[in-house]
């Protein structure tokens, strides 16, 4: 965990230096953002977490390419309690300005999940249902194949998945706007639901205050585990 925190650091670190290199970006340039939070966390662990998070994307004409990587820890009573990290990647292919098609592969690593690791790699397609005005929404969905390692015996079970995904905007000023982001993951093993309910208030060009409010839920969890995990945030945002 130490050596992942300091690699995510470096590379928010980073991340951050070639923003401020140029205040003027190109809209064909990388963009995105990178976030420092503090969490309070009830479900199968109640504790408080610090995490840092980076999402980044690029426009290469009809092509797009999309990635973000989050990594949170925590301790209650000076005793682990919160140790977790997970890498998304997506190519997008625009069909027409609200038609796409996509490849994505997620990856995750919880040590109070039940599972050493979860993955899943699927294609799909999507549809921009609104574009114009202060709200924007986005459905995407498709098959794959969803691998989990049980943490109790260090088994892994590979079957079929199928993915959905939603994301909503409603930008109510050019200062705030609203986001709930929903991804719904099944496979034979457990359908995992999850859904960031989040405000994001610009305070100036680059920095943005956020509270989000996340539902994680595992309709069949490992023995021993609750099946909703709920994590309360607040954020440090920088935009690039």
């Amino acid at each position: 965990m130490t050596r992942l925190s300091m690699t995510s650091v470096a590379a928010f670190a980073m991340l951050g230096t070639a923003a401020m290199a140029q205040p003027m970006p190109n809209p064909n340039e990388w963009t995105g953002e990178g976030a420092i939070s503090a969490a309070v966390i009830t479900g199968n662990t109640k504790s408080t977490d610090a995490g840092i998070g980076i999402k980044a994307a690029k426009q290469f004409g009809d092509w797009r390419v999309k990635g973000a990587l989050g990594v949170d820890y925590g301790k209650n009573n000076s005793v682990e309690s919160r140790n977790r990290w997970s890498l998304t990647g997506q190519l997008d292919r625009d069909i027409t300005n609200r038609f796409f098609v996509n490849l994505r592969g997620t990856y995750e690593e919880d040590k109070f999940s039940g599972f050493d690791s979860r993955s899943f790699v699927g294609v799909g397609a999507g549809y921009k249902v609104l574009m114009m005005g202060p709200a924007t929404w986005t459905i995407e969905g498709g098959p794959g194949y969803r691998r989990d390692v049980f943490q109790a015996t260090g088994k892994s079970k590979g079957t079929f998945g199928a993915r959905l995904g939603s994301v909503y905007a409603y930008k109510f000023n050019d200062a705030v706007n609203f986001t709930n982001d929903t991804e719904v993951v099944y496979s034979d093993v457990s359908t995992q639901i999850v859904n960031i309910a989040a405000v994001t208030a610009k305070m100036t060009d680059k920095l943005a205050a956020r509270f989000s409010y996340e539902v994680r839920n595992e309709s069949d969890p490992p023995f021993g585990r609750k099946s909703t995990d709920t994590i309360s945030r607040i954020s440090l945002v920088y935009g690039f």
